[in-house]
């Protein structure tokens, strides 16, 4: 309403804003109540807010210590004063910083500063997060939960009742992070990538175990967090664009290998979530950064990774040239066991550009350095790759040997996924060989293991077997579903299958494409 013509509380109530303010109030609080005696002040702090949730949630969350009249006294005064001279920022937008600005200034200096610090923070937190990330000696780490729940009292932070994680909307953040950046206070990022680091590198093991769906649960809850950390780390680190703490800061070289194993660590967590395509692009990114450019253990490992995440999404040559890299690099410094390593994605991106000889060699070898090192899981998967080139190449026999071998690893171990990848690949190779029954009972097998890992690509192969098996009894709707559901997965994570499996697969795509179904 305008100013001058304020409607009774009655009225007002039939407005969406004002229902906003007075619930907010309420809930800052409970016994306040909307008036004829305060309605017109209520009328002029909604009309000056122009309706903003937010700024309206900002201004009630005031009224305990705040009356409603002098509250509005306060929004005139203070909007004059702050008033922009920039004509290009919307009139909303002007309204609503001014709002954040000035519960900003009316914090208390501790809250101020971890109101700031918290801007690191690109998805929903932990208060042992905060405590982490935001405590030093200027801030006690003592003092940050009740600081924690004054910003929640105020609406500058959202508590979120689900999972007790806190956030901070995306405006209040931004606001925040101007903040921060003014401050100077670099040393927050460092503690936040130290943060994310530690927690990505503590889900590493589990990722590879039984406790895989838990690990992954961890990483989704912070992966805006884990990501914003790694963007953090490149720019301390000195990479282009920096300018996190200001233009005179320091950068330090840890900055930029720690954003680089931060990349490791996530590397298993793209894979398994269909995020290929995000993750190559962090690796490229940290890859250029002109500090990590020394030909030692840690590039060759990004290179690996880089190189395995490019056969995944179906870019075999450049795979190829980063993998022969990381391999010279660690056959220069006598590391054979992450050689083997290495030589699994080579020799499937050899296999995938048709050299299948470079591609055996590569497996075959891979092989022999894990028996030598008695790295039992690398050996379990480089039997798998060994395997699946046997049964591309008509040596069922090798193949089955192989994969039994490596399910009996993978079992010992505990891997869900491995394990899935074994049974799926011996369905696969009965049913080459048109033993329908024995491919239905591996497939029983994987499906509960391929749960249980949450590998994204073990469900994909699970789906590949089933739309066989579907086909095989002659139901073709069931088995242009199962197809139909495997392919937009493959597309939607920007996956590539391996020859192997294409190939498999092959031999049943036409009669599913063509042809009225039936089932």
């Amino acid at each position: 309403p305008a100013p001058s013509a304020a409607p009774p509380a009655a009225e007002l109530l039939a407005l969406d804003a004002v229902r906003l303010f007075v619930d907010r109030a309420r809930a800052a609080q409970h016994d306040w109540t909307l008036a004829d005696d305060n309605a017109p002040a209520v009328a002029e702090v909604c009309r000056r807010l122009d309706g903003i949730p937010l700024a309206l949630e900002l201004a009630a969350a005031r009224v305990r210590s705040v009356p409603v009249a002098l509250l509005a006294q306060r929004l005139i005064d203070r909007f004059r004063l702050v008033a922009t001279q920039d004509s290009t920022v919307p009139p909303r937008q002007r309204t609503l910083a001014r709002l954040i600005d000035w519960s900003h200034d009316l914090l208390q200096p501790g809250e101020q500063r971890l109101f700031r610090r918290l801007s690191v923070f690109a998805g929903p937190f932990t208060l042992a997060a905060a405590e982490a990330v935001c405590a030093d000696e200027a801030l006690p780490l003592d003092d940050i939960a009740e600081h924690l729940a004054q910003l929640v009292d105020k609406s500058l932070l959202v508590l979120q009742r689900d999972g007790g994680r806190y956030r901070l909307l995306d405006t209040v953040r931004q606001h925040a992070a101007t903040k921060l950046r003014d401050s100077g206070e670099a040393a927050v990022h460092r503690r936040h990538l130290a943060h994310a680091l530690a927690l990505a590198e503590a889900a590493r093991v589990p990722l590879g175990g039984p406790q895989r769906a838990s690990a992954l649960a961890a990483l989704d809850a912070d992966y805006d967090n884990l990501m914003a950390a790694h963007a953090q780390g490149l720019q301390l680190g000195g990479g282009a664009g920096a300018s996190v703490a200001n233009a005179n800061a320091v950068h330090d070289d840890d900055s930029a290998r720690q954003a680089l194993r931060l990349c490791f660590a996530l590397r298993e967590y793209w894979i398994s979530r269909g995020l290929v395509g995000p993750g190559l692009a962090a690796l490229q990114r940290t890859l250029a950064h002109a500090r990590l450019q020394a030909a030692d253990a840690l590039r060759a490992r990004a290179l690996f990774d880089t190189g395995h995440l490019f056969n995944l999404s179906g870019a075999p040559a450049q795979a190829r040239g980063v993998l022969q890299d990381s391999v010279a690099i660690m056959q220069r410094l006598g590391e054979h066991a992450r050689e083997a390593a290495i030589l699994q994605p080579l020799g499937l991106a050899h296999a995938q550009l048709g050299e299948a000889d470079q591609a055996l060699r590569c497996f075959e070898r891979a092989v022999l350095l894990s028996r030598q090192g008695r790295h039992t899981r690398q050996l379990a998967a480089a039997l798998l790759q060994c395997a699946s080139w046997h049964r591309l190449h008509g040596s069922p026999a090798t193949a089955d040997a192989h994969y039994q071998e490596a399910l009996a690893l993978a079992e010992s171990l505990g891997d869900d996924e491995l394990a899935a990848a074994a049974w799926v690949n011996l369905a696969m190779l009965a049913l080459l060989q048109d033993d329908v029954a024995d491919a239905r009972l591996a497939l029983a097998a994987a499906v509960p293991r391929a749960a249980r890992a949450g590998a994204l690509l073990s469900v994909l192969w699970v789906l590949d077997v089933a739309c066989v098996l579907a086909a095989e009894r002659g139901d073709k709707v069931l088995a242009r579903h199962w197809l139909e559901l495997s392919e937009s997965h493959y597309r939607r994570a920007g996956l590539q299958r391996d020859p192997a499996d294409a190939a498999f697969l092959d031999r049943w795509r036409q009669p599913l494409t063509v042809g009225p179904a039936t089932r």
